[in-house]
């Protein structure tokens, strides 16, 4: 995308009005525009919406002003066909601004202009907006997410991810070291568990059963993992062998919706899927002996860990999450549920969810990119400190996600 547009600052009021000027470039003076806002074509608006800077709920609601206007002038048909086709908006919504729209129209009579359009619609047209907002909602409320039956690890997996785990493997011992560390940690993590959290079942919490059932149809994991609910704040995740278990602490069922919660199972799904979790298993393993030992020898366990297999260990989980976060969108199968996810593992304020925009972490990310491609010293300082990290920071988690959808990743749901 080719714009003069400033993406820290760009919202959806300002593409819209962008677009508004590329569909009718002569009237931008009557609308009061300003040299800051710039034409934004179709193309513009969808690579904005794969970005991350504007949502669904924005491209429609700029389609369905300029639909209307094409009721008005029917020559700016072509140009609004290119932004629902650009857009990927369904047939069946336009379908539905077809049923609404043209007869609004009508009935606001023929002194309707493009300006009162846009800046303050007729009565009728208002409601037409509503009704299609609410049959809509109705509409994507019945379609189904795709089940992805059969489907292989190898076709989320991060190439990183599968690269770093294919070194960890190749390490002298680590096979037998883990094979040992699951079966230890496995036993005392299971009693812990059964004594201190909640074992999601029908009958015990059947909500959020039916979520990780869905969750595993989806993805195609069987059998359906154990999952267990105990107090804590935003965090899950995955350990075990054979027999792998879910942990979710209780703020992820408080403050993530449902379909946010497909999201965070669906990564941790992913991390089954993938064969992930006997290493997570070996590496909590050896951290938590590492600091019993550390006791006992006056830190010697902890600094040879810290120098030794932790930072392998560490560079490979991290490398996981990004194969996990791609599952976890198979899962809930919406680009925006997985950012909103992200950024309220990230620390997102909850006082402020209602007001949480996806632009937040995508503006972000771009900054810490520029930081740590400009700078020697920060980009030493951030490999520092994720030197012994087990997760990415949530900006680089949100940038890779969203560079692997547009490169395709979402194919496996067309």
């Amino acid at each position: 995308m080719t714009t003069t547009v400033n993406l820290d600052e760009i919202d959806g009021k300002q593409a819209a009005q962008g677009f508004v000027r590329w569909l009718l470039p002569d009237l931008a003076q009557e609308f009061g525009f300003d040299g800051t806002i710039m034409p934004l074509s179709a193309d513009d608006l969808a690579c904005l919406k794969a970005e991350g800077w504007l949502t669904l709920n924005e491209i429609r609601d700029t389609y369905v002003f300029s639909r209307a206007a094409a009721c008005i002038q029917p020559a700016l048909a072509s140009k609004v066909q290119a932004l629902r086709l650009k857009a990927e908006l369904p047939e069946k919504f336009e379908q539905i601004c077809a049923s609404e729209l043209p007869g609004a129209v009508r009935e606001c009579g023929p002194s309707l202009q493009l300006k009162e359009l846009f800046l303050r619609p007729p009565l009728p047209l208002g409601k037409a907006i509503g009704r299609i907002r609410q049959r809509w909602g109705v509409e994507l409320s019945l379609i189904p997410r795709k089940h992805l039956t059969g489907v292989r690890s190898i076709v989320f997996e991060h190439p990183s991810d599968r690269a770093t785990l294919a070194a960890l493997k190749a390490l002298p011992g680590v096979g037998t070291l883990t094979s040992k560390a699951v079966d230890f940690f496995n036993k005392s993590d299971a009693v812990a568990l059964l004594g201190g959290a909640v074992l999601v079942t029908p009958t015990s919490v059947p909500k959020i059963y039916k979520a990780l059932a869905e969750a595993c149809e989806i993805l195609d994991v069987v059998p359906i993992p154990s999952l267990y609910v105990k107090f804590g704040s935003l965090d899950a995740h995955t350990l075990g062998a054979d027999e792998p278990y879910i942990v979710l602490a209780s703020m992820v069922l408080s403050l993530c919706s449902h379909e946010e919660l497909l999201f965070v199972l669906g990564h941790e799904l992913g991390h089954i899927k993938a064969g992930h979790v006997p290493y997570h298993t070996l590496a909590k393993g050896m951290k938590e002996s590492a600091a019993l030992g550390s006791n006992l020898t006056l830190g010697l366990s902890q600094i040879l860990f810290d120098a030794t297999l932790s930072p392998i260990l560490a560079l490979w989980s991290r490398r996981s999450e990004f194969t996990a976060d791609r599952a976890g969108y198979l899962v809930c199968q919406d680009q925006e549920t997985a950012l909103r996810a992200l950024m309220k593992l990230g620390g997102y304020p909850p006082a402020y969810y209602r007001g949480m925009h996806t632009r937040s972490i995508v503006a972000q990310g771009c900054r810490f990119r520029e930081q740590i491609s400009d700078h020697t010293s920060d980009r030493l300082f951030n490999v520092s400190n994720l030197w012994s990290a087990s997760h990415p920071y949530p900006v680089v988690r949100a940038h890779e996600l969203l560079e692997w959808l547009q490169e395709g990743g979402d194919e496996l749901l067309t």
